[in-house]
């Protein structure tokens, strides 16, 4: 038995036993080296499926109906490296996700505090170890925006973990109060025909708050988009469960540029066969009335309106500051749609 290394040269053998056999610290070696190369080999193939999968999601924006429109710059918040990390759970839940899949994603899920979805679900006697609830005031960990939770989750959607995409972004830049007068109220930041992502002459300020806005609600759109299209990809019966919450359109107030009224949404909804329901949290139970709207392809039981419908929402007399601590109070889903929504949600993914 000859043995030529390319860098070494003969490396000496002897058979011993009817095996051929080297010097331990000659073993150690090659070992070491082979170990070495299969690291290379490894790296290689991961970063060439990173590629793969970095491509396809530019195709997905470029191509897919509900992204048309969409700015180049907002295009690019869209496509990041799948990355594994750390941020949305522990080494034991990225275990049982990656095991068992059927995670249930919740973006924007406001603070960890009061009544939240994972309280619901537990209530409910549903396994909240499958539950990711998102939101920056929970943490800078939870940054949708320029933090590297949505490098992770994307890596999540592509392997199949997500089962079901819940999200409610921030309406601050498309709400009806801006369309308002009211003295120091912000004026309308967005504008129908060429101002849909920010009129032109708005403040930097403001700008920032439509950008932010927009990146959230596209990065909630692609992660469906990502699950989904994976999920059928690999040809699996359960699609992605998704629901969308924001305002309902005001039909009082046509110049709102409502997220339902977008061609992106319509869009959407057209290519996954979604649909939409208005119910206003105010006859279910919530602090005020807030007429709401849920779109997507979960079957949310809604309770019974109460007996007594609520009074309207009056400004007048109120100032901005007390005005916007109003709306900040009433972004938090009433205890009833928030509990309807977790048992359609779970029940949906089979949890």
């Amino acid at each position: 038995l000859t043995i030529h290394h390319p860098q070494r040269g003969q490396i000496p053998a002897r058979l011993q036993g009817g095996c051929p056999m080297v010097d331990k610290a000659t073993a150690l070696k090659l070992i070491a080296e082979l170990e070495k190369m299969g690291e290379k080999k490894k790296l290689r193939s991961m970063q060439g499926e990173e590629e793969a999968l970095m491509q396809w999601m530019r195709r997905v924006v470029d191509d897919h109906p509900a992204f048309q429109g969409v700015p180049q710059h907002l295009k690019d918040k869209m496509v990041v490296s799948p990355q594994s990390s750390a941020i949305a759970g522990n080494r034991k839940l990225r275990k049982l996700w990656k095991r068992e899949g059927g995670v249930v994603l919740f973006l924007y899920s406001g603070r960890s505090e009061g009544f939240h979805m994972k309280r619901a679900a537990k209530d409910l006697g549903f396994d909240v170890r499958k539950l990711i609830e998102v939101d920056i005031q929970n943490g800078s960990q939870w940054d949708m925006v320029s933090g590297e939770l949505y490098a992770e989750l994307v890596m999540m959607a592509c392997d199949g973990q997500i089962g079901a995409v819940v999200a409610s972004p921030n309406c601050r830049t498309r709400s009806r109060l801006r369309h308002v007068e009211v003295p120091s109220l912000p004026a309308p930041a967005r504008a129908w025909e060429g101002g849909e992502w920010g009129k032109e002459g708005i403040s930097i300020n403001e700008a920032v708050k439509c950008y932010e806005d927009d990146v959230m609600m596209l990065r909630a759109m692609m992660l469906y988009t990502i699950a989904e299209e994976m999920r059928k990809a690999k040809g699996e019966s359960r699609p992605t469960s998704f629901l969308l919450e924001h305002p309902s359109p005001p039909k009082d107030i046509p110049a709102v540029v409502s997220w339902w009224r977008t061609p992106q949404w319509k869009a959407l909804k057209e290519a996954y066969g979604l649909e939409e329901v208005d119910v206003d949290q105010g006859e279910i139970g919530g602090k005020g009335k807030k007429a709401t709207r849920l779109g997507g392809n979960v079957d949310v039981q809604l309770p019974p309106r109460c007996p007594m419908k609520p009074e309207g929402r009056k400004i007048e007399g109120k100032t901005p500051h007390q005005l916007v601590e109003e709306s900040r109070q009433l972004s938090r889903w009433a205890p009833l749609l928030m509990t309807a929504i977790t048992e359609a949600v779970f029940k949906e993914i089979g949890r």
